[in-house]
């Protein structure tokens, strides 16, 4: 009899990538520390709904602040540990915080440079994928800006753009970005809206 043991297939599952400022967080002009690190309105009940979904959960959040020499790595590093904090408190623990701490001219170094990873593009989206085994066409993206609204549609994911935020401003920008896109009040409506299309397993 064979005993080799078959080599386990990794199956691509779906995600939902979240932005972080202004639509898990409240927006600041920079967030520099842990404490500064608020959840917006509604976002507690969403990601307790999102928790309970097959969804894997990934923040995908453009963090200039490091190109433009007010943090260190390390301390994006403290803020975001606060936020996995407080997301799995909610029930909702993340897969991942992608980030991509560039500015095509700002800032100095190896951080000011164009690259694929800064929203719009896409390239966030494609590392998660290839790191966690995430089906992007399966997959959804809730942001506040156009910016979220055209890295979703390059990564082929289904999207819902939050009004919290600079979302009320940027509705009629993400609209064009990415059109079919679904608009939510906040993250609970936006989780509500995804969780209806998710089919019951």
């Amino acid at each position: 009899m064979d005993t080799t043991e078959s080599p386990r297939i990794r199956v691509p599952r779906s995600a939902v990538f979240l932005d972080r400022d202004g639509t898990l967080v409240v927006e600041r002009d920079w967030i520099l520390a842990p404490e500064a690190l608020e959840l917006e309105r509604g976002v507690a009940h969403g990601l307790a709904d999102l928790g309970r979904s097959p969804h894997a959960l990934c923040v995908v959040t453009n963090q200039s602040a490091v190109a433009r020499g007010l943090l260190r790595v390390e301390e994006l590093e403290a803020i975001h540990l606060r936020l996995r904090r407080l997301c799995a408190e909610a029930h909702a623990p993340l897969v991942d915080v992608m980030c991509c701490p560039h500015h095509p001219d700002e800032g100095r170094g190896a951080f000011r440079r164009a690259c694929a990873c800064r929203k719009p593009g896409h390239g966030l989206y494609a590392t998660a994928a290839r790191l966690h085994g995430l089906d992007l066409a399966a997959s959804w993206s809730i942001g506040d800006a156009a910016r979220d609204a055209a890295a979703a549609r390059a990564a082929g994911c289904r999207a819902v753009h939050v009004l919290t935020g600079k979302g009320r401003r940027e509705e009629a920008a993400a609209r064009s970005a990415h059109p079919g896109i679904l608009v939510a009040s906040d993250l609970a409506e936006a989780a509500e809206t995804i969780l209806s299309a998710t089919p019951r397993t």
